[in-house]
């Protein structure tokens, strides 16, 4: 059952520009006006965030999955064995991943549960995602560090630049 319909401007006060914005973008009622403020007022936090160096869009398309094994491989050639770099990787690591699954499974969950005719139709997306985050999660810091120790027997060992230009790379 929808709402009646409220202005925009009761519900976002003086702001006339972003608004008439919202206006054009959306149609306000009772039942989804506190969902269109949490979702604008979500991306104007990540902006900050972004601008302010804690959180950075990964432009390189690195995943946690990338960064363990990278981050493994940079403590190995600096000395610490196979399983000494994978548990102080572990260590390392698993606050970031842990923090960005949680926040993003968090920010999922209303649309999961709720049940008005809006969500309703993204509920099967989050569910999806939040199943993807866990599974994503679970395997970065388990399935794969055991992967690692299993399949990365040789040393490592550093690449000179005279053996790039010899390869022609």
């Amino acid at each position: 059952m929808a709402g009646k319909d409220i202005a925009a401007d009761e519900v976002l006060g003086k702001h006339a520009d972003w608004v008439e914005e919202l206006k054009k973008t959306y149609t306000f009622t009772e039942d989804n006006a506190l969902d269109i403020i949490l979702q604008e007022t979500g991306k104007v936090f990540a902006e900050v965030l972004e601008d302010a160096g804690v959180y950075k869009n990964n432009p390189e398309g690195k995943t946690a999955f990338h960064k363990f094994v990278d981050y493994v491989n940079q403590l190995r050639l600096g000395g610490l064995d196979r399983r000494n770099a994978l548990i102080a990787t572990g260590k390392t690591r698993m606050r970031p991943i842990l923090m960005n699954t949680i926040t993003t499974i968090l920010g999922l969950i209303d649309m999961a549960v709720r049940k008005s005719a809006g969500p309703a139709l993204m509920q099967p997306v989050a569910v999806v995602c939040i199943g993807g985050l866990t599974y994503a999660t679970l395997m970065t810091l388990l399935v794969v560090p055991c992967i690692y120790e299993m399949m990365n027997k040789k040393e490592l060992r550093t690449v000179s630049e005279a053996d790039l230009e010899i390869l022609d790379i």
